[in-house]
């Protein structure tokens, strides 16, 4: 397979880097750029953004007390709350299904004849799960 060059964009919240790389596919240049942060972030020519980036966090502190008083914006309590809500909508998902299985049992032995349907939740969960393990476009 023939190589192309690839344009690989590094973000954090108040700076971005470039940097081509040499791959087969778009997934393969993911790899490397990835293993190139790994291994040296600092080759990176980081630079800030032309528009004031918002602020995530403002800190009233002293050296005695430490932190006195904290503003976070709801974007960055977001942020820190994600690896949480990750883990409830996983928890969640898995409680549904067997919730689920439970009243279409149920729903056959009383000769209800509807069924409880699991496969749209299924859909909005696994797709929130795959974004938030980083997995896909």
């Amino acid at each position: 397979m023939i190589k192309a060059t690839y344009r690989a964009e590094f973000f954090t919240a108040a700076d971005y880097a470039v940097r081509d790389f040499e791959a087969e596919t778009a997934e393969e240049a993911l790899l490397l750029a990835r293993r190139f942060y790994d291994e040296d972030c600092g080759a990176l020519d980081f630079r800030s953004y032309d528009d004031n980036a918002g602020i995530d966090q403002i800190q009233i502190w002293d050296n005695a007390r430490g932190t006195l008083a904290l503003w976070e914006s709801d974007d960055y309590r977001l942020c820190k709350a994600a690896p949480q809500l990750l883990a409830a909508l996983l928890k969640t998902e898995q409680r549904i299904n067997e919730l689920c299985d439970i009243v279409n049992t149920l729903s056959n032995k009383l000769n209800l004849g509807d069924k409880v349907r699991k496969e749209h939740f299924n859909d909005l969960a696994r797709d929130a799960i795959a974004k938030a393990r980083n997995r896909g476009v």
